[in-house]
Parts: structure tokens; sequence; C-alpha cells
């Protein structure tokens, strides 16, 4: 899983802004004061932080939906991929771990639910890897 640089998202922050006073310049003649909250959310979108904090979040509650139906040993053998259209599609390496969760499917959606509500997920789809 990819890291956050936010070293790098911090330098390419300060280019922005000074891009964006540069910009305020010549639309109306005065550099004046840009506001960092204006700025910020502009540079987590460009730089992809906002989809990272979203991924992590999903494989947080995803890691807890499925602990109570998977030994602890097997937990890594599956990983939640994209949302699209309120399915969310989960890769796993064994067509035996797509029979257990698909038994507790329910109460794994209903976690979901619970930790993360604005993903609005309502199934799940197996895709066996390997």
């Amino acid at each position: 899983m990819p890291s956050i640089d936010l070293s790098r998202i911090f330098v390419y922050g300060l280019s922005y802004v000074e891009m964006s006073r540069k910009k305020a310049k010549r639309t109306s003649g005065s550099i004046g004061a840009v506001r960092i909250g204006e700025i910020i959310p502009q540079i987590f979108a460009r730089y992809g932080v906002n989809r990272q904090l979203d991924r992590d979040a999903l494989v947080q509650a995803w890691a807890e939906a499925v602990a109570p139906y998977l030994p602890e040993t097997l937990q890594g053998i599956s990983e939640p991929g994209n949302v699209k259209r309120g399915t969310l599609e989960v890769r796993v390496q064994h067509a035996a771990i797509v029979l257990e969760l698909g038994f507790h499917e329910k109460e794994i959606l209903a976690t979901l639910s619970q930790k993360i509500p604005e993903r609005k997920i309502r199934k799940i789809r197996f895709l066996v890897e390997g």
C-alpha cells in the first residue's frame, strides 16, 4: 500500500500558494492574502491524500468487519478494492474464503455500514485471485 509523502505535498503546496498569489495578482491587481483553508483541500485533492485516507479507512473497516469470522492467521487473505455503485469488490486468495465470508455477508455489511456509512456499501463482490 503506498504511503503519503507529506513533505512532498508540503513543498508542492508552497508552490501552489505562490501560484495562487500570482493568479490573484493578475486578476485583482494586488497580491492579497490566500487563506490556507482554501488551499489545503485543493492540495489534498490534487495529490490524492483524501483518496488514500478513504482507502485506509476502508481497509481498517474491512479488517474489523471480517475479524469475527476468520481465524487470525487468515485475516490478511482478503483485501477490499473499489466501491462501485454500492458494491465493494474484495480480492481473496482462495475460493473457500469466498464461501466463508459469503455466509456472513449480512453481518459484514452491517459492520461496514456502521464503520464507514459514507461509502454506502450494499453488496460485496468477491474476486478470487491466483
